[in-house]
C-alpha cells in the first residue's frame, strides 16, 4: 500500500498535570458515588502531521449491596381475639399491630395486607369504610409509609359466615409483588 506524505506512528503522550487534575475530579466523584475508576491508555496512533491526542478510556464499576428484604413482625390482635364467636353474618373489623422490622429499610407506597388462603371472610356488599378489604378490591389493605422499626395498625373488615363452625382466614404483606413478613390470621 502506498501512502503518500510522512506518516509518523506515536504513541500518546501521557500529560501528568492536566490529566492528575481531571483525574482528581474523576476520583472525588467517584468515590462519593461509591464507584471504582479504572483508566487505560488507548492504542498507539497514526499521524500525517497532525498534533498528538491523549486517547483513554475509563471505566466505573459499582458494588452495591442489594437492599434487605423487608420484613414485618406481629406484636398483638388490635381487635378481635382469636376464638371470639359472632352471630351469622354479623360484620366487623379485625385489626392486627405489626412492625417494620426491616432494620433501616423503610416500606410504603404498594405495600399492602393481602389475603392469602384459608376461609374468605370477606363482606358479601361493597359497603365498606375506607381502608379496609372487601371482595371489590381483592381482599388488599394498602398499609401506607412506614418507617423502620415503626408499630403500625392494619385494619381489615369481614362478614361471619351464615353457617355456625370454626373458620380461619389468613393475611400477609405483599410488596412489589413478593409476600414477606410473619403471616398474619383471624379465628
Amino acid at each position: 500500500m502506498r501512502h503518500e506524505g510522512p506518516v509518523n506512528f506515536l504513541r500518546a503522550p501521557v500529560v501528568k498535570p492536566a490529566v492528575a487534575a481531571v483525574d482528581e475530579v474523576e476520583d472525588d466523584a467517584a468515590d462519593k458515588a461509591g464507584l471504582e475508576m479504572t483508566e487505560r491508555e488507548g492504542p498507539a496512533l497514526v499521524s500525517s502531521g497532525r498534533q498528538p491526542s491523549l486517547s483513554s478510556t475509563v471505566s466505573a464499576t459499582r458494588t452495591v449491596a442489594a437492599p434487605a428484604a423487608p420484613h414485618a413482625t406481629f406484636i398483638e390482635h388490635g381487635t378481635v381475639a382469636d376464638g371470639d364467636i359472632f352471630p351469622a353474618g354479623a360484620r366487623f373489623t379485625k385489626s392486627w399491630v405489626l412492625e417494620n422490622a426491616s432494620g433501616e429499610q423503610a416500606f410504603g407506597p404498594g405495600s399492602v395486607l393481602c389475603w392469602t388462603g384459608g376461609d374468605d371472610l370477606s363482606p358479601s356488599s361493597s359497603s365498606s369504610p375506607p381502608g379496609a378489604a372487601t371482595a371489590n378490591d381483592a381482599r388488599e389493605v394498602d398499609v401506607g409509609f412506614v418507617g423502620p422499626k415503626e408499630r403500625f395498625v392494619v385494619k381489615v373488615e369481614m362478614q361471619a359466615p351464615d353457617r355456625p363452625g370454626r373458620y380461619i382466614t389468613y393475611w400477609r404483606l405483599r410488596q412489589g409483588g413478593h409476600e414477606f413478613g410473619e403471616r398474619v390470621w383471624a379465628e
